[in-house]
């Protein structure tokens, strides 16, 4: 195995294919002595200067999928959640359950372990039980209203901890006279 050492372009697309903290799934790998299959998920540590990505597998493993030698697909970015929290926010539903249904088909492929707890009336915490877009056991909040027909309607969605970096910018008005 040759050691190679990555271009400013090729870490550049590198990075923008897989972010640190995106949600992975292998394809193939060239290991024999490695425990990992295709198909096998996990979420994207970093990327070192050889390319390989670093990653910390749902099953436990830290194997690095090397560059030019293995192959992964990134499944989910955090931008894509974010358009995720986003539809949800304007769609009605005709029911929790189909609420829950629709959660389920976008996000059970790429978070298999998800949960969902419902203890208080109008809101639920989708637990994703992986470390993801670089928050620890990564989870979402979704406060919802229920109209006298059952209807759901979204008030506001989101993640439960603060992704790091997204920190909200204070914003203060000056008034000129």
């Amino acid at each position: 195995m040759m050691i190679h050492t990555l271009t400013k372009a090729e870490r550049l697309v590198l990075e923008e294919m897989y972010p640190v903290g995106s949600r992975v799934q292998l394809e193939c790998m060239d290991d024999p002595y490695g425990k990992l299959k295709p198909g096998d998920l996990g979420t994207v540590r970093f990327i070192d200067d050889t390319g390989s990505v670093h990653v910390s597998w749902d099953c436990g493993s830290s194997l690095a999928v090397l560059y030019k030698e293995d192959r992964c697909k990134c499944l989910m970015k955090s931008g894509q959640l974010d358009i995720l929290f986003k539809n949800l926010s304007v769609m009605p539903f005709e029911s929790f359950a189909k609420l829950k249904t629709w959660l389920e088909e976008e996000l059970r492929p790429v978070f298999p372990a998800m949960s969902f707890d419902n203890n208080r009336k109008g809101e639920l915490e989708v637990g994703l039980h992986v470390d993801a877009f670089q928050m620890e056991k990564a989870k979402i909040g979704i406060k919802y209203q229920t109209d006298d027909k059952g209807n759901l309607y979204i008030e506001k969605c989101g993640w439960t901890q603060e992704p790091p970096g997204r920190k909200e910018v204070s914003k203060k008005v000056e008034h000129k006279r």
